[in-house]
């Protein structure tokens, strides 16, 4: 008897392996049934087909960009629930004296400095897209960011563009912008 037919009999007479198999074919079987599986297939081999190019170089310096953009994603999370719970701890909101004393310390400075440069960016990146939609036309943003409703008005009151509309769909923010006649 060959070693490949004992290893076969053995497991297939294995109880535990039987009731693995069952119960791997009842969870694939809607998969199956769907057109699914293949294409969960194609995205094991894919990435499959891509660890094996990867060299050691490469992999290391993918995972120190996944955890460059982790430990970005970690920080910005902890800073806005730390700010989040300070802001919430106030009795009232600072006055307007009290926001423009806070300008005295470097942080809050460097804070605003880096909205108000994002900010500009952002900008930039709207205006050069809605460069690319003739005059007339609509240009629809989605953003997951709350403040993009005051964002987006700001902007077209600046820049004369006119915000079709605005809404809210689970998590995205829509917005349709009508490019102004003749310029951004």
């Amino acid at each position: 008897m060959s070693k490949e037919k004992l290893i076969s009999d053995t497991v297939l007479n294995d109880p535990a392996t039987i009731d693995g198999i069952k119960n791997l074919i009842d969870k694939t079987t809607p998969l199956i049934q769907a057109g699914r599986f293949d294409n969960i297939v194609d995205l094991l081999s894919l990435i499959s087909d891509n660890i094996a190019f990867l060299d050691e170089a490469a992999l290391q310096k993918t995972t120190k960009i996944v955890e460059e953009i982790m430990v970005l994603g970690w920080t910005g999370g902890n800073a806005v629930r730390m700010a989040n719970a300070q802001t919430e701890a106030l009795e009232k909101p600072p006055g307007l004296f009290q926001l423009m004393s806070s300008l005295n310390d470097p942080d809050v400075r460097r804070a605003l400095h880096f909205f108000i440069g994002t900010m500009r960016i952002v900008g930039q990146q709207t205006k050069k897209a809605l460069k690319s939609v003739p005059p007339g036309e609509i240009l629809e943003v989605r953003s997951t960011d709350p403040g993009s409703v005051i964002d987006f008005t700001v902007f077209c009151n600046q820049t004369g563009n006119e915000l079709v509309s605005s809404r809210i769909e689970g998590n995205i923010y829509r917005f349709e912008i009508k490019r102004s006649w003749p310029h951004v």
